[in-house]
């Protein structure tokens, strides 16, 4: 989830004493103010959105509505604002057949497209520096005025008339947000307020919000993102990234590892234009013949640990290499991929979903349990729920010399189709019927199936062959 992150700066005052306290406490004061001079010229050229005064109406501040307290209020509706630029639950990847897994372009649980800096004015206090007799703000006034300092600065007034409120805030001067008096509480304008401010701080944010109420809008946006902007600016490569998840989702996957390729070269070190490549590669492969096109998934291969190496902390193109490496056999450093996409990101279901599998591959059955019973606990997502029961049934099904786990397996495909009424989870207990001579529960679990997933092959000879049984045995 995009965040809109908060930086505090802590500072200890030093008190005077009498004697010889005085002279030891001056240059202390003087060595206070040196850092303290560093530390807010430092924050003064960094590349951050700063609220500054939003001013209030005496009614609000005597309730505690302060002027601090609004410009607070508007960084929370910002960051739930920016929040929205990622959906819940979409993954924004493809989903392949059993032998690939789960590829991920991007997950709303681990990682954030983006990195927003904005601060709160009161957030440097304004204390007086002692032996120097300025305070704080004094100083950063005096700063600000010879440094050149890169960002926007958010200010504003919130108005009060008969009982209603009105907002207008600029940003850097200019008015970009302006309401009439319509509300009794003043928070609500900062949440209409929100998506007119991020346009112009961060307007790939607002393109993704967008994007996800209607994806046309957040497309429009993106395409007026990359015409408008300079060509090194993040928001155009946050653009060509949501085009590139938009392609992906639309199985365009030239397309995509165009739109990616194009983000990439405004940022060679962004870890998500790399991951996100080498998900259209594979993709591409995966689309075409993987044999004959093993370049695609050898440089898909190369891209994911591109991605790691500009952020080993960026945990998707661990997964990512990890279903590669088990697409080409190498199982042991499939399983040691996962695991480091695990300790990076505990919570992250599909490695452990794709640590199951290998370990399943591996024939480590009870690792692979585990590991099954984790994704299950890292999602809420019914049809993953469902497919994940199924594949527990599968095990247990499998499971070579353990005929007594069959009721186990059964209990997890009644599971799967309770939450999800699984296709597969009715075939593979339609398996289980056959195997133990019930024909007709099973020739009914296979019509389940096939009502559910009516072009699956498999699943309509496996009908045909329960008849052909039944009908023979009539004979």
């Amino acid at each position: 989830m995009a965040r809109l992150h908060l930086f505090w700066l802590k500072l200890k005052t030093y008190s005077q004493t009498a004697g010889g306290r005085v002279a030891k406490n001056a240059t202390i004061g003087k060595i206070v103010a040196l850092i303290l001079f560093g530390l807010v010229a430092w924050d003064l050229r960094r590349d951050v959105v700063r609220i500054e005064a939003i001013e209030v109406p005496r009614a609000l501040s005597d309730n505690g509505y302060t002027s601090s307290v609004a410009g607070h209020r508007l960084h929370d509706a910002l960051n739930v604002y920016a929040d929205q630029a990622t959906p819940a639950g979409d993954n924004n990847g493809t989903n392949f057949n059993s032998s690939w897994g789960f590829i991920t372009a991007d997950d709303a649980n681990l990682n954030s497209n983006l990195d927003l800096n904005i601060a709160a004015r009161d957030e440097l206090p304004d204390i007086v520096v002692p032996q120097i007799g300025l305070s704080l703000g004094a100083i950063e006034s005096s700063i600000r005025s010879v440094l050149p300092t890169k960002g926007h600065a958010i200010s504003g007034e919130l108005t009060l008339r008969d009982s209603k409120y009105a907002l207008r805030l600029r940003i850097d001067g200019r008015q970009v947000f302006s309401s009439e008096y319509e509300s009794e509480n003043p928070d609500e304008l900062m949440t209409k307020a929100a998506p007119a401010v991020m346009d112009n701080i961060m307007p790939s944010v607002n393109a993704m919000a967008q994007y996800r109420v209607r994806n046309e809008e957040g497309l429009l946006k993106a395409d007026e993102i990359i015409a408008r902007c300079d060509e090194s600016d993040i928001n155009v490569q946050e653009a060509y990234i949501l085009k590139g998840n938009h392609a992906l989702k639309d199985h365009d996957y030239a397309e995509a590892e165009k739109m990616f390729a194009k983000a990439n070269r405004i940022n060679p070190k962004s870890a998500i234009a790399y991951n996100n490549i080498g998900v259209a590669l594979t993709a591409l492969a995966n689309q075409e013949n993987v044999e004959r096109d093993k370049g695609k998934l050898d440089d898909a291969m190369s891209q994911y640990k591109h991605a790691i190496a500009a952020n080993p902390r960026y945990a998707l193109p661990y997964n990512n290499l990890g279903l590669l490496l088990v697409h080409f056999d190498r199982i042991n450093e499939a399983i040691l991929q996962y695991g480091i996409a695990i300790q990076v990101a505990p919570k992250y279901m599909l490695a452990h979903w794709n640590l199951a599998y290998a370990l399943q591959k591996k024939g480590s059955f009870g690792e692979a349990l585990t590991e099954y019973r984790a994704a299950i606990r890292y999602t809420t997502d019914e049809e993953q729920l469902a497919t994940l029961h199924s594949k527990i049934g599968d095990l247990f099904r499998e499971r070579p010399g353990e005929n007594d786990q069959l009721e186990n397996a059964i209990a997890e495909y009644r599971r799967a189709i309770e939450i999800n009424d699984y296709s597969w989870a009715h075939h593979n207990l339609g398996l289980i019927w056959r195997s133990q001579g019930k024909i007709d529960d099973a020739i009914a679990e296979f019509r389940n199936a096939i009502r559910l997933d009516g072009k699956n092959e498999t699943m309509m000879e496996s009908l045909q062959q329960a008849l052909e049984a039944k009908e023979a045995g009539a004979m």
